[in-house]
């Protein structure tokens, strides 16, 4: 049992960082849904927004590790 809650944490560490990874990655690409050059400020909006979203999303999937390791202690 403790093999796979290993396995379980693993992958989930995983796509924890894969989120957090595709969040920067869109920060720095010059690829954009709104761009700023043609919508000014509220392209960066969009950018500050899915930043935020994706972020999040990484927060929801690595919390309930976090609180069941501080339920341990």
């Amino acid at each position: 049992m403790g093999n796979l809650r290993f396995w379980l944490l693993f992958f989930r560490s995983l796509h924890f960082f894969r989120v957090i990874g595709m969040a920067i990655i869109y920060l720095i690409l010059p690829l954009d849904l709104i761009p700023e050059r043609l919508f000014g400020v509220i392209g960066f909006l969009d950018d500050i927004f899915i930043f935020l979203f994706l972020i999040l999303l990484g927060v929801a999937l690595f919390l309930p590790i976090f609180i069941r390791y501080l339920g341990r202690r």
